[in-house]
């Protein structure tokens, strides 16, 4: 009964600390609009919450597979945060949601880890509110992952208590909700992770049966690919045809390394103002240090409170445990330095699917929880013996440093534009912050050891979460939703178009990506409301406009394929080339939606074809030479029936209707010849004419084309791949099979109540 009681007041104060955390993005009308919150997640989380169907978006160069990118979280149940709040205001709950049920269950799996109330409240803050963390909550698909890492711990951890079998099958729903979530990298991590913690944690020392905890991740891993296989079948077809067919070169892989200089950002936190957007302070300088020292995770501050903790891991009983976690610590740093040291490249080239590890940079996950363990075992080292002189010093050093801070407050109008300055002044804040609860945190310890380790644990995780609050609590600046709603210029595109049967496709022009990254002296709010006012990045998806150059950083190679093209031709040839894809506007920031000259109907009956394959197609196609609006590029097709001696034109055909995976087409053919719909070529389209099923022909290098007789036909394209079906059926029946064994392995046998 007392555990539970305690339980819940460190539950309603993990609420109480959320609240503080998120406080100014939980108000009304804010939103949150960093980074992949508002170029990606919130335009793609939008075509999820408000169309009717997710295996297919046409928004997006001529269309792509959305399920199929598993960072679309199209099957994650918690998605349905962006169907019950409007997507801009579901984004908070949805990382609010996330963040809390990780720092509750990491709470939950140190305790059954072993560590008691106090180490698992310091550490689970600690970890919770540390730089990764907060970096994820900016790349939500990385949060909602790792958020069930910590209930794989608990389950493992219970394996070697009680039935193994039936912990192991339990571990097959969060593992199945972690492949939903979309990022397998950081999920293959924790798994990894969850197996070392519950072996090598304190209450597993010298006990026997350790052959349980990896057999109960075994049955967790084939159970849980089984409940996702779904998500998973869609994901492996489309690898092959993708731009990770090959995976990583090591130079792409490299670029995301962790520098040798950014070591001290493990320690000292980059001083960070309030930005303009709360209406408060200078964010003229808003961005000092995040965006132009990291490429990835936007701070690695671990707070000094666990870096002390962890100086005290050698002075328990458990030194064997220590001593591994330091090397391994020092194995994932080595790894996330993959520019730096040649420990990344070895794996690159031994392990067989390593390149599939996209960013180096991510190994600080392990580091970052190699650290949090030894704390953790530092915390539970601390001795009952008093040192009181240490204690005062150390106390009074802090209560110097506070005053200092408070009554000297960094004036920020003295450095008017002078970018280096004001960095370097921010960073001997940052020292002196640090040093602030650096030193209070060493006095609580000194001075608390002989009394009740309950308060000096409670202090201590109280000052942790102070020091990650004042370092990160600007990394998610909340913004008003009116932000999403774009400029007049765009809103009455939207509107003008809203009655087409299919959707406007548009060419953005966008500035290089230097234009994305935010430099030392940029507003935040500005840049990023420019940058939806541009169209850039996947904004697009947001308006229901056709965007070409709408892309996620997972896509499919044709993509690829017609950029290639695009940056071969000249002016005149690109114009050629767009209108031949269907290009119908490009967008310009200042001039608005300019219609492009000469385009292509979006479907259109061919009276002519060319039997071609892939090669020759790129090479005829983007000629200008080329007579694209008389004779159709086929691959793989026999012509005969098509060929006539005198090439005709093409004409258009009507689109009757056009939805995510469903596409009618009425067509008026004088003779026999080929309807072309300028959408992607993608397996898993079936075609029907009239009724009867048709063949599907990849033509001009990226569309599809259906052979068509003389005559009035409808011709209906549905997305919908057979095996998706089987995957959906044999999921469903493995989830039956997992209850019932669950229910099984559950019951007592008929001995275990004796004795």
């Amino acid at each position: 009964m007392r555990k539970n009681r305690e339980t819940l007041l460190v539950f309603i104060l993990f609420g109480i600390l959320e609240l503080l955390f998120w406080y100014c993005a939980l108000l009304p009308g804010k939103t949150l609009f960093l980074r992949d919150l508002s170029m990606e997640i919130i335009p793609k989380r939008y075509f999820w919450a408000n169309t009717h169907g997710w295996l297919w978006t046409p928004y997006g160069f001529f269309g792509m597979p959305y399920a199929a990118n598993p960072q679309s979280e199209a099957f994650y149940p918690f998605t349905f945060f962006f169907r019950l709040f409007r997507v801009e205001r579901g984004l908070v709950y949805y990382i609010v949601f996330h963040h809390l049920l990780f720092l509750s269950t990491l709470y939950l799996a140190l305790r059954k880890l072993g560590f008691g109330l106090e180490t698992g409240l310091i550490c689970a803050i600690g970890f919770s509110f540390g730089g990764f963390m907060c970096s994820l909550t900016m790349l939500i698909v990385l949060l909602s992952t790792i958020a069930w890492f910590p209930i794989i711990i608990i389950l493992l951890s219970g394996a070697l208590e009680k039935n193994w079998m039936r912990l192991g099958l339990l571990a097959a729903v969060p593992v199945a909700l972690q492949v939903l979530a979309g990022e397998i990298e950081i999920a293959a991590l924790s798994w990894l992770l969850a197996l070392m913690a519950v072996a090598l944690g304190p209450r597993a020392s010298g006990r026997k049966g350790l052959w349980k905890i990896p057999a109960a991740l075994a049955l967790g891993l084939i159970f849980g690919a089984a409940l996702s296989a779904f998500q998973l079948a869609l994901t492996l077809q489309m690898i092959p045809l993708s731009n990770r067919a090959g995976g990583f070169f090591l130079q792409e892989a490299l670029e995301w390394s962790f520098w040798a200089p950014q070591i001290k950002s493990i320690f000292i936190p980059n001083y960070i103002i309030s930005p303009s957007c709360f209406g408060t302070g200078n964010g003229h300088f808003w961005g000092l240090g995040f965006f132009s020292d990291f490429s990835y995770f936007l701070s690695f501050y671990v707070g000094i409170a666990l870096v002390v903790l962890a100086w005290w891991a050698f002075a328990g009983r458990h030194k064997p445990q220590s001593l591994f976690w330091i090397g391994f610590g020092l194995f994932s740093l080595a790894m996330t330095m993959g520019e730096q040291l040649p420990l990344y490249n070895f794996f690159f080239w031994l392990i067989p699917g390593f390149k599939l590890m996209r960013l180096p940079v991510k190994f600080y996950f392990l580091f970052n929880f190699s650290l949090l363990m030894l704390a953790g075992f530092g915390f539970e080292a601390l001795s009952p013996k008093r040192r009181t002189i240490p204690a005062v010093i150390f106390l009074a050093l802090a209560v110097l440093l506070g005053l200092y801070l408070v009554l000297l407050p960094l004036d920020l109008n003295k450095f008017g534009d002078q970018y280096e300055l004001a960095r370097n002044q921010f960073f001997l804040r940052s020292i002196v912050k640090t040093l602030f609860f650096l030193f209070a945190s060493l006095g609580i310890i000194f001075f608390s050891r002989a009394q009740n380790k309950f308060r000096a644990g409670i202090l201590l995780a109280l000052l942790c979460w102070l020091d990650l609050f004042q370092a990160h609590r600007y990394f998610n600046p909340a913004a008003d939703q009116k932000i999403y709603q774009g400029d007049f210029t765009i809103r009455h595109f939207v509107n003008e178009n809203r009655g087409r049967s299919f959707p406007a496709r548009v060419l953005p022009l966008s500035k290089n990506e230097k234009s994305w990254t935010l430099g030392p002296l940029t507003d935040p709010l500005v840049k990023y409301t420019t940058m939806v006012n541009g169209l850039e990045s996947m904004m697009p998806i947001f308006f229901g406009i056709d965007g070409y150059r709408a892309y996620s950083s997972f896509h499919i190679e044709d993509i690829l394929n017609f950029n290639e093209l695009i940056y071969k031709q000249g002016h005149r040839g690109r114009r050629v080339l767009l209108a031949r894809a269907g290009v119908e506007y490009v967008f310009y920031r200042d001039r608005g939606f300019v219609p492009l000259i000469g385009t292509f109907p979006r479907a259109s009956i061919y009276y002519h074809a060319m039997g071609v394959n892939k090669s020759l197609a790129r090479d005829l196609w983007p000629d200008a030479n080329f007579t694209a609006a008389q004779t159709l590029l086929l691959e793989g097709a026999s012509v005969e029936s098509a060929t006539n001696r005198t090439i005709e034109w093409s004409e258009p055909a009507k689109i009757i209707s056009y939805e995510n995976e469903k596409v009618a087409v009425e067509a008026n053919a004088r003779k026999s010849g080929w309807l072309l719909l300028l959408d992607t070529y993608y397996p898993g389209w079936k075609a029907t004419v009239d009724g009867k099923p048709a063949p599907i022909y990849r033509a001009d290098g990226f569309f599809r084309a259906v052979p068509v007789s003389a005559g009035r036909h409808l011709i209906t394209f549905h997305y919908f791949p057979g095996f998706f079906w089987k995957s959906i059926v044999f999921s469903g029946i493995c989830l039956l099979l997992l209850v019932a064994l669950v229910v099984i392995t559950g019951r007592e046998r008929p001995h275990s109540s004796k004795g």
